[in-house]
């Protein structure tokens, strides 16, 4: 390195191994796109309840479908780490080889493979995973093939694609908001009530709900008189005319569009090989197509009646399930009910004011087109 040769040197070889590395870099990348594409299990870290090898280990596979029911049930990521790290720990313990090496002499094992307890952030990346559902995936993403299909895998889905996606609806849901204290709400009526005057979803502070500039009402007695209300729509007998039903035409019609788009992205790769169409416009198709195909598959999600609210509307006591639901059940029964919207209170007056809480019915028969109130406040 003392005179300009050496340094030259030095930095030819430098380049080299750079290179070197690259090369090795993009080998590795094309066999993981080829072993997506093929539908086997990806190397690296296994996820959890399969072995290496994609096997299911049945007790943790267990606790992972668990963990997909619970959330689409309306349980939240911060309660569903809490249980992990509860009644579940001992399932889905995770630990480092040097750790199971160690275990014979009493050390406690980890509850994850970092050591550290769950967190919303860790139950959000297995609710991701579409492996689960037995779909291959590569950096995130489902692979497809060229018919625009999710490519399965070569192992044994733990959950359903439908419950797989009704997941990520409810991820993906804007309504299921996070705040700065966490990811679950605290009160019944935050990002749940509008406000009477703009439509706005009014936000809680201290005692009261408010609205910037319009509305301001207490929390305890708006609460109060929502629940009641909701509790005796629950105890109706009509109550099963609200349950999601399946629209089994429509879903029909959009299974055969969902082919249609598949088959443009086949016709598109056909045109493009026999030079019809150049690379841009056969992108632009499949672009197109796989765009509607995911749209399509959502709506036809939708009609499956699959919802957070759904147990409750299931349950032999309707009243009873409510009434011990957590509060992201409790808001969806409540959204997928009515609509509440809060109007200014009546100055001067300490009495609460019913009429002051617009409570209007999304779903209702010709019979009952408003939710009536049976008892007194």
């Amino acid at each position: 390195m003392a005179t300009d040769g050496g340094r030259m040197y030095a930095r030819i070889k430098a380049a080299v191994a750079r290179a070197e590395v690259e090369r090795k870099g993009a080998r590795q990348s094309a066999a993981q796109k080829q072993r997506a594409a093929m539908g086997r299990p990806p190397r690296g870290v296994r996820a959890t309840g399969y072995t290496l090898d994609g096997e299911l280990i049945p007790a943790k596979a267990d606790a992972v479908r668990a963990i997909f029911e619970a959330f689409a049930a309306g349980s939240s990521l911060r309660a569903i780490a809490a249980a992990l790290d509860g009644a579940w720990q001992a399932v889905l313990i995770e630990c480092k080889r040097p750790m199971i090496q160690r275990l014979p002499t009493g050390i406690t094992p980890m509850p994850t493979r970092s050591g550290r307890p769950w967190n919303p952030s860790t139950v959000t990346t297995i609710l991701r995973n579409p492996r689960y559902a037995g779909w291959s995936m590569l950096d995130g993403t489902i692979v497809r093939d060229g018919g625009g299909r999710p490519v399965a895998g070569q192992w044994r889905p733990i959950v359903s694609d439908t419950l797989w996606l009704e997941v990520q609806r409810r991820l993906d849901d804007p309504a299921r908001k996070s705040n700065r204290n966490g990811t679950d709400r605290r009160h019944l009526g935050s990002g749940l009530y509008r406000c009477g005057v703009c439509g706005q979803r009014v936000k809680a502070h201290n005692t009261r709900y408010r609205c910037a500039g319009h509305v301001m009402r207490s929390r305890s007695r708006v609460d109060r008189y929502v629940l009641d209300v909701v509790h005796e729509r629950l105890s109706r007998p009509d109550l099963a005319n609200l349950l999601p039903t399946t629209d089994e035409s429509e879903a029909t019609q959009m299974q055969q569009e969902i082919e249609r788009q598949r088959g443009r992205i086949l016709r598109a790769r056909a045109d493009y090989s026999a030079e019809l169409i150049d690379g841009l416009m056969s992108k632009e198709i499949k672009l197109e197509a796989e765009a509607k195909i995911d749209r399509l598959e959502a709506e036809r999600l939708s009609l499956s009646g699959s919802s957070t609210a759904f147990p409750v509307f299931a349950a032999d006591d309707p009243v009873h399930a409510f009434s011990s639901a957590d509060l992201a059940t409790v808001q969806a029964v409540i959204d997928t009910l009515c609509t509440v919207h809060l109007h200014l209170a009546s100055r001067g007056r300490k009495v609460f004011d019913p009429e002051s809480v617009e409570i209007q019915p999304r779903v209702a028969s010709a019979a009952h087109r408003t939710i009536d109130r049976a008892t007194s406040v």
